[in-house]
């Protein structure tokens, strides 16, 4: 019987040691399992974060628009698993490496409402296709920026300087060269369509037009683009662009006034420079004028239209060739270089004077503007020939007027020398008549023979 006892008491043990063994394996592959899970949950959380930042804003908007219309997106697509190696390993397949791949190449994808995520080569082809309708494509390169970026100036305290106001008639032959041709074609373009453009894309700044002619160039007086074409009414539409989000105004060539532009207000500066012993002619500021007929009659109206600074203006005027002769088609000249050498034939209509009086408001009548217009172009070329004669250049008003009545003098001291010579002339003929009378006067002599009578 104690046999008996002891050996159901080990069968009991055995089996009681099973039971435990049992459960101790059972409970390691449970949390085996659990740790195999977490594990792979965390791999796929590192994979879906590492798709997400290297995800396109397109996918971005296609993931959110399929979360707010309640479909849920795909947790872990097929192709972007992980799959486990023989090793136990994680690596990443082919259908992976190709979704990503595609992810981070640079592509053009829309998300229905019209909105697109351009990449770098769409870009540009879009801005290249953009940039004849938004720019006029007037591009100085790096050494025309060099070239033209201290420009001539005047100096602060000259010696002797003198302001003239011209206006160039277009209508004559020296001047029809900035009116050609009208409208644009062959990259050859008139002189007003060149500031038209050039304000359009915001390269040049324009200035107000004052009542009183005067010209202020600073920032108090700038002139807007719009408010120009509203003021004159040209015909112009808006466009935004893409790739900066700036609003610009397209105007068509065929709806820029240059037809209408046909005369000219330019501001000349002469003056000498006694740092280098010279005499210069520079133009400061020029204003296009559209000549238009009234509302109720057929008479031409002039319109004043702004001011602009011929300094901003210099670097894109080397761009431009206008013709000089109405029978040789082939000589044609820069526009800087036309006005630098004073090609052009201006009429004066002011002059800087204290009083700020146009030549027209003190000149009661035409003969009278006339000649104050010539009495002042003699003056300018008395000062230059006062320069080129070793004369001192006038530096006080006394001795500019001087100077610039020399012609003047001149012409009195050769009226004054013809009257001396008729006055010789006179007195000469005067002592030969009285000597002829005297001789006539007084008693004949008497011959030899009627001497020996």
């Amino acid at each position: 019987m104690k046999r008996l006892l002891c050996i159901l008491l080990v069968l009991c043990s055995a089996a009681g040691n099973a039971d435990l063994l049992a459960q101790d394996n059972a409970s390691y592959s449970v949390r085996r399992q659990r740790q195999t899970s977490a594990t792979r949950q965390s791999a796929r959380k590192n994979t879906d974060d590492d798709q997400k930042k290297t995800a396109t804003p397109a996918r971005r908007q296609t993931a959110t628009r399929q979360a707010t219309n309640g479909n849920k997106p795909a947790t872990t697509p097929a192709t972007t698993r992980r799959t486990t190696t023989s090793r136990g390993a994680f690596s990443l397949s082919e259908a992976q490496k190709t979704a990503r791949q595609t992810a981070t190449s640079p592509a053009t994808q829309s998300d229905g409402n019209g909105a697109t995520a351009v990449g770098p080569k769409a870009r540009q082809k879009k801005e290249a296709a953009q940039k004849p309708e938004n720019e006029s494509g007037l591009q100085l390169t790096v050494r025309a920026q060099t070239q033209y970026n201290a420009q001539r100036e005047v100096p602060s305290a000259p010696v002797w300087k003198r302001e003239v106001y011209r206006t160039l008639d277009l209508t004559k032959p020296e001047n029809a060269g900035l009116a050609d041709p009208l409208t644009p074609t062959d990259g050859r373009m008139n002189l007003f369509t060149l500031i038209f453009k050039l304000l359009s894309d915001k390269k040049i700044q324009a200035y107000t037009y004052n009542l009183d002619g005067n010209e202020q160039l600073d920032d108090a007086h700038r002139a807007d683009f719009k408010d120009i074409l509203d003021r004159y009414h040209v015909y112009y539409r808006r466009k935004r662009l893409a790739a900066t989000g700036d609003t610009v105004f397209v105007v068509e060539n065929s709806d820029i006034p240059s037809s209408e532009v046909l005369s000219y207000f330019i501001k000349e500066v002469h003056y000498y420079d006694q740092h280098n012993s010279s005499f210069h002619t520079d133009i400061e500021a020029l204003c296009p004028v559209l000549h238009r007929t009234g509302d109720f009659d057929l008479n031409i109206v002039k319109y004043p239209m702004f001011w602009i600074r011929v300094s901003d203006l210099t670097p894109y005027m080397n761009l431009i060739q206008i013709p000089t002769s109405e029978y040789n088609n082939a000589a044609t000249v820069e526009l800087d270089d036309y006005f630098a050498l004073q090609m052009y034939e201006g009429e004066i209509y002011k002059t800087t004077n204290p009083s700020g009086r146009t030549l027209a408001q003190y000149c009661e009548t035409d003969s009278a503007l006339r000649k104050e217009q010539k009495l002042i172009e003699q003056q300018l070329e008395g000062v230059e020939d006062a320069l080129w004669n070793n004369q001192a250049p006038a530096a006080a008003d006394a001795d500019t007027a001087a100077v610039a009545d020399g012609k003047k003098g001149k012409d009195d001291d050769k009226k004054e020398e013809k009257k001396s010579q008729s006055r010789r002339k006179s007195q000469v003929k005067e002592k030969k008549s009285s000597s002829r009378s005297s001789a006539g006067s007084s008693a004949p002599k008497a011959t030899v023979r009627r001497q020996r009578r």
